[in-house]
């Protein structure tokens, strides 16, 4: 106020955020003090800008768009004038001679690139006639491409709001303030404050003179910095200035001899800056040159995992070193951490000349390209960064393997017909694209050192099965890939593959087919100790643990033959001799699977036979009787009971083990059963008592009691058919259950429910069978059965509800009670019923039900504003129907109609003539202590008052025992 209001502002910077409050981009506009453009930093980019960019920038929508339609209204005229000159002048070339003026140049207007008309009389060339041929076209065709013309040419729709402006972006403005004369005010002395400048030096007296002829400090020193060692420049702005403001000689040179003197200690401080940052620009490089330089060494360090015997170490080298150190560096290491005391003996007193570098494929678990010569560097032997390499060893006078590069390894099964025994593998290798069944053929045969003639080759397609190798046919159309099997098995003596229809192995794969391996137990172990022994499965294969620990990080080959491992040489006969580990008998192996401890029996078996014949050549094999054991898949699964149901509905697969118990087994349709028996619902206090507290006691005590206070007790198993009655089961279970000293209850106060944890599920009805109750009932499935109060038959349209009764004159909710209602009953035979369950002091026509929700039953005084009139239900109203609709699970709410309700009236809270809102929802009531107390008096007046009358009506003997009166104590009051 007062003296800043004469102050005027310039912009000098604009910091602009393009995007969102999630993320975006930031960069500024900054204006040059000194030479007064604008510049955009963008991050690392600096460029200059013009003074409409920064307009733009700040322009507000409604006038860019504007001023875009006027740019375009304007562009749209001018290119309208022009092809109307363009056509006049065409019209008057066509007529003169186009050679005469020559051809007149139409310059374009600033920019665009459209031609200007011509000026008058110029005369255009004539334009080049056309050899298409000419069409007529009709009124309708020209206004489709009218049309068209209008979409190409992009008429503007909507105007698009620009993204680079403040409604789309966050900006600050920085403003630079000036004083009075227009001066931009600056702290710098003796820079930008003309007054300071001139009252140091002793030229006050002009500042007025100064201000009015528009003089500043950025004129002076650009005016200076501008004429550089232009004398003339220099003289005639000194003139000028001279003359504008008075000043005389004396006053003038003082006044060149300051500016002069300014100018240079600008550039003396701009040097010394420059000098600062120039240091600590150097400081910067050198660190990030040591940097560079660190990566860079790194960069041509190689690093790689070297294998020997099932153990690697790392190498850590310079691609300038040789393979001959890197061989010798690996084996230093292998003999100081590798932990086989073999491998490292070999190593030991092995020759330099007997080893070499080999590439290891982990993918292919095979050795390929060898690294040699020793004397090459590790870069010119083309050895990459973290590659897998393996140590290969041969002996004194043998030879290192020969490879060929694009090969592929195929594993070899040989298929021997005195035995029927698959065994292998051995390796051989073929070409990695093109090969076909014959290079197989005759690979094999000179592995096995015969005649190809006698070889004959299969493969196992996962899908079509197994398929005979014919020598035309190419790998890859069989998909025989790297690493895949090929079974082989020899002719006899005299015949050839071409000879054998149908080879012994392709019968085999037939039979073997449905041939599966199973591992089980003896029923008379189990009670004993596992053996000691680990179990080896498939005729001699390593334990299931030791072969996936071998599987998991395969060694790579040590020496010799395809792949670094020594082919089998020939065995009697033609064949080749034992493998070095057996797959066993049959397509169908254990694997991976690892069974019990006391699974140490194998069986072979057709799974396409009964689970019958399974059952007695498994009593066979044991030594016992078919009804002597269980048969289950797993040790506490179900039973297998379904004697003609072959082993391929159910789910056998390899791997495979199942688990045998000794006792009497289930008969198809029979079922083992967990029986349980409800105890009741647990009281508030007693669930309290469950979970444990601060009541003293250990854990050990508290889980007794809770164990004690269970709902659901579990009584024993019980043995049931499938196609048994629920009469028939309920006999059953009075067998086992009897709650009372006085036996078990008869059928009809018995009901039977499917036990789901703590929950119950759902209900066994009267009218089906247990197994039409529940069609996919297995076996160990809990049950519960529950005593009714009063005698029921359910049916399927039989509804479990739970039962309150509400005593108004206590204001007092009942325990709830299960009962069976039937979908279909109407309202007086409801009310039959519930005035028997209070105890037959109700008159049945006296009986009003409600069916609230379940919320509404946890504040007990909103119970009394339910609505109890039952407007819409009348006597053919039905418990499944409308309006009711009831499910099982739902709760009912009945009461003595000829008692009325207690309800407090509540205060009135709004002024006088409002009318008072219907009643709030249920909530925590506050009352005083005064309120507590009268409350807590009324309550047992009424409770004295009732025991008085029930006591009065026994003795009179008017009445029969009613229920149980209700809680003496409400929940209580906060």
């Amino acid at each position: 106020k007062g003296e800043e209001a004469s102050f005027s502002y310039d912009l000098y910077a604009l910091l602009i955020h393009r995007g969102s409050a999630t993320g975006g981009h930031y960069f500024a506009y900054i204006k040059n003090s000194k030479d007064g453009k604008w510049y955009c930093f963008d991050d690392s980019h600096v460029s200059a800008i013009s003074d409409a960019d920064v307009k733009k920038m700040m322009e507000h929508p409604d006038v860019a768009e504007a001023r875009e339609k006027a740019e375009e209204a304007k562009r749209k005229a001018h290119e309208e004038e022009t092809r109307k000159a363009m056509a006049a002048a065409t019209t008057t070339n066509n007529t003169a001679d186009t050679e005469e003026g020559g051809e007149s140049a139409i310059p374009p207007p600033p920019g665009t690139g459209i031609s200007l008309p011509p000026p008058p009389g110029a005369k255009l060339p004539a334009p080049p006639l056309s050899t298409a041929k000419t069409t007529k076209t009709t009124k309708k065709e020209e206004l489709a491409k009218g049309k068209d013309a209008e979409k190409k040419s992009g008429e503007r729709k909507k105007y698009k709001r620009p993204f680079a402006h403040p409604s789309a972006n966050a900006y600050m403005v920085m403003y630079q303030r000036r004083d009075k004369g227009g001066d931009q005010i600056d702290n710098d002395k003796g820079s930008s404050d003309l007054k300071a400048f001139l009252e140091e030096h002793k030229l006050g007296e002009f500042e007025a003179a100064f201000s009015k002829a528009g003089v500043t400090m950025d004129i002076l020193k650009k005016t200076k910095k501008d004429g550089g060692d232009d004398a003339a420049a220099d003289d005639e702005f000194w003139k000028s200035l001279s003359a504008k403001c008075g000043l005389k000689p004396g006053h003038l040179s003082k006044l060149k001899y300051a500016v002069e003197k300014l100018s240079s200690s600008e550039n003396e401080g701009g040097e010394e800056i420059e000098e600062a940052l120039r240091k600590e620009i150097e400081q910067e490089n050198a660190k990030w040159h040591e940097k560079f330089k660190e990566w860079k060494r790194q960069q041509e360090m190689i690093e790689a995992n070297v294998f020997f015997g099932g153990d690697y170490v790392r190498i850590s080298m310079h691609k300038s070193k040789t393979v001959e150190a890197a061989v010798k560096n690996a084996i230093s290491q292998h003999l100081e951490l590798n932990k086989d005391e073999d491998m490292k003996r070999m190593l030991q007193d092995v020759k330099l000349s007997n080893i070499r570098l080999r590439e290891y494929d982990g993918l292919k678990k095979r050795g390929t390209r060898p690294i040699q010569p020793m004397s090459f560097t590790l870069e010119k032997a083309e050895v990459k960064k973290h590659q897998a390499l393996f140590l290969e060893v041969k002996k004194d006078g043998e030879e290192f393997e020969e490879y060929i590069p694009d090969q592929m390894q195929l594993a070899l099964m040989t298929y021997d017909k005195k035995t029927d025994k698959i065994t292998g593998p051995s390796f051989v290798e073929v070409d990695e694209k093109g090969a076909r069944g014959s290079q197989l053929r005759n690979n094999v045969a000179k592995l096995w050192k015969m005649k190809s003639s006698r070889i004959v080759l299969m493969c196992q397609d996962p899908i079509t099965g197994p398929k005979i190798i014919e020598d035309t046919v190419g790998l890859e159309f069989l998909k025989i890939r790297d690493g895949s099997q090929v079974f082989a098995e020899v002719c006899d003596e005299g015949t050839t593959h071409t000879d054998c229809a149908k080879p012994a192995l392709l019968e085999k794969f037939e039979r073997d087919k449905y041939i599966l391996v199973v591992a089980f137990n003896d029923p008379r172990d189990n009670d004993k100790k596992p053996p000691k022994k680990k179990l080896e499965q498939g005729g001699g294969a390593s334990t299931p643990g030791a072969a996936a620990a071998a599987a998991a990080v395969p060694p790579p080959p040590l020496a010799g033959g395809p792949g670094g491992l020594v082919p089998p040489p020939p065995g009697a006969g033609g064949l080749p001799p034992p493998p070095v580990a057996t797959a066993g008998e049959g397509t169908a192996m254990l694997g991976a699977h690892a069974p019990h401890e006391y699974q140490t029996h194998n069986i072979e078996f057709d799974t396409r036979k009964t689970l019958g014949e399974f059952r007695e050549a498994l009593a066979k094999q044991l030594g016992l009787d078919k009804e002597a054991f269980k048969i289950r898949k797993m040790r506490y699964g179900p039973e297998l009971k379904e004697t003609k149901k072959t082993l391929n509905l159910y789910n056998f697969a390899p791997p495979c083990a199942i688990w045998l118990d000794m006792g009497a087994p289930l008969k198809s349709g029979e079922y083992i059963l967990k029986l349980h028996g409800d105890l009741g619902e647990r009281t508030k206090n007693e669930k309290k008592k469950k979970d444990g507290g601060g009541d003293g006691k250990d854990a050990k005590e508290r889980k007794l009691e809770a164990k004690a206070l269970e709902r659901f007790a579990f009584l024993s198993d019980i043995k049931l058919q499938g196609g048994m009655s629920m009469l028939q089961v309920k006999q059953e279970i009075g067998k086992i259950w009897k709650p009372d000293a006085g036996g078990p209850p008869s059928a009809q106060y018995m009901r039977v429910r499917e036990l789901k944890g703590e929950k119950l599920g759902i209900l066994f009805v009267d009218d089906k069978t247990l197994k039409k109750n529940k069609p996919g009932l297995q076996d160990f499935e809990a049950i519960v059965v529950q005593r009714t109060a009063v005698p029921e038959v359910t049916t399927s349209n039989t509804l479990l509800l739970n039962v309150y009764q509400w005593y108004p004159d206590l204001g007092k909710l009942g325990d709830p009670v299960e009962m069976a209602f039937g979908k279909h009953w109407k309202l007086p035979k409801l009310q039959e019923t519930l005035a028997k369950l209070g105890g037959g002091t109700i008159p049945a026509e006296e009986v009003k039900v409600v069916k609230p929700m379940k919320w509404q039953l946890k504040d007990e005084t909103q119970i009394p504003l339910l609505k109890w009139n039952m407007r819409k239900l009348n006597k053919n109203s039905k418990i499944g129907s409308a309006p009711w609709r009831a499910r099982s699970g739902d709760n009912i709410l009945f009461k003595d109609g000829r008692i009325p309700e207690k309800i407090e009236k509540q205060p009135d809270i709004l002024p006088t003539g409002i009318s008072q809102p219907g009643p709030e929802p249920g909530g925590i009531k506050i009352l005083s202590l005064e309120e507590i107390e009268e409350r807590e008096r009324r309550i047992e007046e009424a409770e004295k008052k009732y025991r008085e009358d029930a006591e009065k009506k026994k003795a009179e003997g008017t009445a029969p025992d009613g229920p149980p009166p209700p809680p003496s104590m409400p929940p209580p009051a906060v």
